[in-house]
């Protein structure tokens, strides 16, 4: 009997020294992260700019360490192969088994599924929804292997199958991340394909940002509805000064004469129940009592409406907007943690249900721009912008309501929100809507907050 002779300890010892050195690249892309997310209160610009360079090197150096690994798991299968094959063995096991069914448990095309229980989709755009955190395998020798992880609310979009593995019985859903790599994503309650016929589809392309013009926000949401009185020439739309309106207050205390700069919850739940009268709408609010907010310990901040209007920079509880809601004849609750799945949003919107979410506004007019090297009008001012760090100047907590969820002409999924910042109606992506719904400053996962609210 012939023997295939080859050092595999030495095959061995060179599988390990290209794993060590994937390794080693995979902990420096996420030090280089860590470091440069810890910069940034002196030039936060700058930082920000250093911040996405740096994902974008850690992307490429995690992919550089993703090839070097699949080389490892070759050379280690190489290795098993001729540490325990010989020619006659080989030949025996071919003829038994079939020369496919060697390669596979032998030298295993890795990234790929298992072809005998691979079932394409054969769908255009099947979309997979994560409402947690999704941990993401490759199919390596000894099996599936994490690598990365996805984010809550991600829509995994390159879906091309399903595969159940043999050995375990769990299914994942397959996703095609190009150059013949595939990740495996885990099924469960965590992860579930979008139904793509329940959320409506519009013509035309979408951007982050973009305002919709039609249709017209009712009077006085609109441009034309604006009382001069009640604003100074400049600022957001909803910086009011209260003091110019007739609002009915607890004691009939007077309010500032002043902007308001913290009214987006009270314009945003107004405009979701269609209340276009804004001096009734607010007179509502100012006669709420027992608002307020739960401390970690357990106790109650506590006031009443009148005193939030009367406080130019007094915030909204989610507390708070349930209340109005229900002032105005909704049922309404509080959700935390995960956001509902595209196709449930866009049903919800649909069937009547009023949705006013938290997120993060930019609210810095000027930015630097390294360009120029000076300082310009920041494109993204009085926009919803995600992925702030912690204490990031510029970035405050933003209600809007949610308006509508459809696709675009190139099958995108994008969310319209009513911005009170803007005084208008705003297109995002779902993916940059979902991540500016993220708690600002927090990045925890599970940190969503809204309110949803329903005429009886």
């Amino acid at each position: 009997m012939t023997r295939i002779r080859m050092d595999t300890d030495l095959l061995f010892k060179n599988a390990d020294a290209i794993h060590a050195i994937g390794e080693r690249f995979r902990r420096d892309a996420d030090s280089l992260l860590s470091r440069i997310q810890g910069v940034g209160s002196a030039c936060p610009d700058l930082a920000a700019s250093a911040r996405k360079d740096a994902l974008e090197a850690q992307q490429w150096i995690l992919s550089l360490s993703l090839r070097l690994e699949t080389h490892a798991e070759m050379l280690a299968a190489l290795a098993n192969a001729f540490k325990s094959i010989d020619e006659e063995t080989i030949a025996a096991l071919i003829a038994a088994q079939g020369e496919g069914w060697f390669r596979q448990t032998y030298f295993p095309v890795l990234l790929y599924p298992d072809p005998e229980g691979f079932t394409p989709y054969y769908l255009p755009q099947t979309r997979v929804w994560l409402s947690d955190w999704v941990p993401v395998y490759v199919q390596g020798v000894q099996g599936l292997r994490q690598v990365a992880t996805y984010h809550t609310g991600r829509l995994v979009t390159n879906v091309v199958g399903e595969w159940t593995d043999p050995r375990t019985g769990k299914g994942y859903y397959v996703a095609d991340l190009g150059g013949g790599q595939f990740v495996y994503i885990p099924k469960s309650k965590n992860s579930a394909a979008v139904d793509l016929s329940l959320i409506p589809n519009r013509e035309g392309s979408f951007t982050d940002g973009q305002q919709v013009a039609d249709p017209p926000l009712p009077p006085p949401f609109g441009p034309d509805g604006r009382d001069p009185a009640w604003y100074l020439p400049g600022d957001p739309w909803q910086n009011l000064i209260l003091g110019n309106m007739d609002i009915d207050g607890i004691g009939g205390g007077r309010f500032p004469d002043i902007p308001h700069t913290n009214l987006c919850g009270e314009l945003s739940v107004l405009f979701a129940v269609g209340e276009t009268d804004l001096e009734g709408g607010l007179s509502r609010f100012a006669q709420l009592r027992g608002l307020g907010y739960w401390n970690s310990d357990g106790t109650k901040t506590e006031y009443h409406g009148t005193q939030v209007l009367q406080n130019t920079h007094h915030t909204t509880s989610a507390y708070d907007l349930k209340r109005l809601f229900e002032e105005c004849g909704y049922e309404a609750q509080i959700s935390n943690g995960g956001l509902p799945p595209p196709d449930v949003l866009a049903a919800k919107i649909q069937s009547g249900h009023s949705v006013v979410v938290l997120t993060e506004l930019d609210t810095r007019r000027e930015i630097f721009l390294p360009s120029a090297n000076s300082f310009g009008p920041n494109p993204t001012y009085g926009q919803l912008v995600p992925g702030a760090a912690p204490q990031t100047p510029g970035r405050a907590a933003h209600w809007v309501t949610v308006t509508d969820v459809f696709q675009d002409g190139g099958g995108d999924i994008f969310v319209e929100v009513f911005n009170p910042y803007s005084g208008s109606k705003e297109t995002y992506t779902w993916d940059t809507f979902v991540k500016t719904c993220q708690q600002p400053g927090s990045q925890t996962a599970g940190s969503y907050t809204y309110v949803e609210a329903v005429k009886p």
